[in-house]
């Protein structure tokens, strides 16, 4: 899916007159616990792949991560895992569905990715 973010009139609270386009490319990596196992499982992630878009400048991939075990990450997280680039820092607070279903694949095209772009 693709979101375009930037100079939005009056509703933006930025100074710049930057605009690019988010496309939510894939999860690269589901190696999130089971909800039902959480209580025995530590450090488990998810990690996605953004490509970012800007007119005039080559696209850039960002991956992102969400830690397992957790419904949705605190935006104050986002100060130490947030990934600065294009003069905005991006987090990844939630991604859905969460697995709990033994070994059942979740399909790619069925998950959302939940960010926060915020400016530098």
């Amino acid at each position: 899916e693709h979101k375009s973010i930037g100079d939005q009139g009056d509703d933006q609270d930025t100074e710049s007159n930057d605009s690019f386009t988010i496309c939510f490319d894939n999860v690269t990596n589901e190696g999130r616990c089971l909800w039902s196992d959480c209580e025995l499982c530590y450090g488990s992630l998810a990690e996605i792949a953004v490509t970012l878009l800007k007119e005039n400048a080559d696209a850039t991939v960002i991956g992102l991560s969400v830690l397992g075990c957790v419904a949705s990450m605190s935006e104050s997280t986002c100060d130490w895992r947030g990934k600065d680039t294009l003069g905005y820092r991006f987090c990844l607070l939630s991604l859905d569905p969460y697995p709990d279903h033994g070994n059942v694949p979740i399909p790619k095209s069925d998950y959302t990715a939940r960010l926060v772009i915020s400016p530098l």
